[in-house]
């Protein structure tokens, strides 16, 4: 699976301690390259929601969008996006959560399965609970 990662400042770093052993990971500069691999994390889509319009273009890859200050749902319809992307899921990226051992993410029920297949490994053990931002239900992920 090629995975790529976004982002900057303590986020970024963050990220790279928690998954320093991780060497399929390629740290990336901008979104260019986005549609060529199989999950593409945003660590700064809170900073740019706009960028969701480019990631709508491309449907084989799963979007993993920092979602702490969005709601991913505004972002697509202010992008004026007619059918919302099936391959976007929120994430908490505030640095020291992302250095814990659960990742929150926010996966639309419409979505749920199609990430499910393609994030098996970690989706196996999430949990709804609750609301969150980035969309209307939340999973605590164990990464």
């Amino acid at each position: 699976m090629k995975i790529a990662v976004l982002g900057t400042g303590k986020k970024l770093d963050s990220w790279k301690e928690k998954h320093s052993s991780n060497s399929s990971i390629t740290y990336v500069q901008d979104t260019q390259s986005c549609g060529e691999y199989d999950v593409f994390v945003d660590l700064n889509f809170d900073e740019f929601p706009k960028r969701i319009a480019e990631y709508a273009k491309f449907d084989h890859t799963i979007f993993l969008l920092s979602a702490n200050l969005v709601n991913i749902d505004q972002a697509i319809f202010d992008a004026q996006i007619p059918h919302p992307p099936k391959n976007t899921i929120g994430i908490c990226a505030f640095p020291h959560l992302i250095e814990r051992n659960i990742l929150e993410v926010c996966i639309p029920d419409y979505i749920k399965k199609q990430s499910e297949e393609t994030l098996g490994f970690l989706l196996q053990q999430s949990e709804a609970v609750g609301q969150f931002l980035g969309y209307d239900k939340m999973h605590w992920v164990v990464s």
